[in-house]
């Protein structure tokens, strides 16, 4: 599969391009700055763009051409409409725009309209954007992620039990299974 991962430099997003990459699909990751990907340059399938993805006629000339969207942009701090609920919609109406009917998001635990943070209301809001688009689509919300020197439980960093969950997810998706 050819796929757009939107926060694929990120911490998730590097363990999931490792993974898909491994099982041979190509993949291209906007950045707004080139050099904050170059943990992927070494990766053979995947593309980094410089690009601003929360330009909606950027993200639809990036998902052009695409068989799926991964969407994992996730902040902490800052604006919580802007990235987790307005890049979504952008995602998906880019996914319309370009033919693109698959669509996986990470979204978050305790994600809920009446949740008692922004971030929470955030996430939640992105959902419902997602229920309502008529794409097929998959959320998945990790029960935690770690920082790269923080280690689970089990001795394993949790990012790799989420690139296994969108990797899946990416699968089932090609398979043709949805929701």
């Amino acid at each position: 599969m050819n796929i757009l991962i939107l926060g694929g430099s990120g911490f998730v997003g590097r363990a999931i391009c490792s993974k898909l990459v491994a099982a041979g699909h190509s993949i291209t990751v906007p950045t707004r700055k080139r050099d904050n990907a170059r943990a992927l340059f070494p990766l053979p399938s995947v593309t980094v763009e410089e690009a601003d993805a929360y330009d909606a006629a950027t993200l639809v000339r990036l998902t052009r051409g695409k068989d799926a969207v991964i969407n994992l942009v996730g902040i902490l701090n800052g604006d919580f409409e802007r990235a987790h609920v307005t890049l979504t919609q952008n995602a998906l109406a880019a996914c319309k725009a370009a033919g693109v009917s698959r669509y996986v998001h990470m979204s978050a635990l305790g994600a809920s309209a009446d949740g008692p943070s922004d971030y929470q209301k955030s996430k939640a809001k992105a959902e419902a954007a997602i229920r309502a688009s008529g794409l097929d689509f998959t959320i998945f919300a990790p029960s935690r992620r770690c920082l790269p020197q923080q280690i689970c439980p089990h001795g394993e960093p949790v990012a790799t039990a989420d690139a296994d969950g969108a990797a899946r997810c990416i699968g089932a998706l090609s398979a043709g299974v949805g929701r």
